[in-house]
């Protein structure tokens, strides 16, 4: 591979490869695109120690094995402190607690410009959160200092419990930790503590409770813009307890979405207040959600409230909710 001055962004995705040599010559890239190939942790990392100008590499899809005794020399280590990588996709890369234990150790952590972190649909348990609490640690320093916040994507792994630290740390402002095995309740979350996420992302957990009616204090949530608990099996109480928690502490939600939970009309007359009074929401989504003939009419009610020309609701989803087609035309 030839050096190419103008390259800057390189999409080899799903090409069946397994040697990428030459790459590094590709000294002024700025996106790389390895997903769904045959590399294994080893080959593509090493090589991208050289990418100085690299700031998006997406290995998603790959094979990836980390012998826990593998070792980089002391000269990479100290050259990583000079990449300026901010996005890292390492989703569906069958990643596991002592794998990510060494990713993080050799590399993440050597690099303080990152600014997302992409671990989902791994096989990730509660024993990985020692590592990435570590991580967040050692890096509290440069984040403020410059002003970043990282988002974590760890949805779809295997995680239990020991959550609470990324929910409640200052330095993530976007978390997803949806597609776990969490059942969440009044006692999982220190609801002293003050969060500062502004996504917050618990749906599609394998395992459901009964009611998490008590499980969040929103008003702990001052930051929070959008807010997704799909398929939580959430009863029509816990629903409308945690709508009035928006409504009472005047959280300024852009994005809502209680598809797949009993929301009913009572959560809709409550949304209707919501729309009306906070007019931050953008997009809701209740597919799935019971709320029926009442629930829509209080929503139509909200949108087309005359003295109500200052709304900003742009999408609306309310798939399979047993409403008569004839009323609604």
């Amino acid at each position: 591979m030839r050096p190419h001055k103008s390259l800057n962004e390189l999409i080899l995705k799903n090409c069946q490869l397994n040697d990428i040599e030459g790459i590094e010559e590709l000294n002024l890239l700025q996106s790389l695109n390895l997903s769904l190939n045959n590399f294994s942790f080893t080959e593509p990392i090493q090589l991208l120690w050289l990418l100085k100008k690299i700031k998006n590499l997406d290995i998603s899809g790959n094979p990836l094995f980390i012998k826990p005794e593998l070792i980089f020399p002391e000269n990479i280590i100290v050259d990583l402190q000079d990449q300026k990588i901010e996005i890292i996709n390492i989703s569906s890369t069958q990643l596991e607690d002592e794998q990510l234990e060494k990713l993080l150790a050799i590399y993440i952590s050597n690099v303080d410009s990152i600014k997302q972190l992409n671990l989902s649909k791994n096989q990730l348990t509660d024993a990985s959160m020692p590592y990435l609490k570590e991580y967040l640690i050692s890096n509290d320093e440069n984040l403020e200092n410059e002003g970043k916040h990282l988002k974590l994507d760890i949805s779809y792994n295997q995680l239990k419990d020991n959550y609470e630290y990324l929910i409640f740390n200052p330095k993530i402002k976007d978390l997803k930790l949806g597609g776990n095995e969490i059942v969440f309740s009044h006692k999982t979350i220190d609801i002293a503590s003050t969060s500062t996420l502004t996504h917050l992302d618990i749906s599609n957990q394998s395992l459901k409770a009964q009611s998490i009616q008590d499980f969040i204090r929103l008003a702990n949530y001052q930051s929070l813009t959008h807010l997704n608990f799909q398929n939580l099996g959430l009863t029509q109480v816990s629903t409308n307890h945690l709508l009035k928690q928006i409504l009472i502490n005047n959280l300024r939600i852009e994005y809502i979405n209680f598809s797949y939970n009993n929301v009913g009309w009572k959560g809709c007359k409550v949304l209707n207040l919501i729309i009306q009074r906070i007019k931050k929401l953008r997009i809701l989504l209740l597919d799935y959600a019971n709320i029926q003939c009442v629930g829509l009419t209080y929503l139509w009610l909200a949108l087309n409230d005359p003295n109500q020309e200052d709304l900003v609701l742009e999408h609306l989803s309310v798939r399979q909710n047993n409403i008569n087609v004839q009323w609604a035309v």
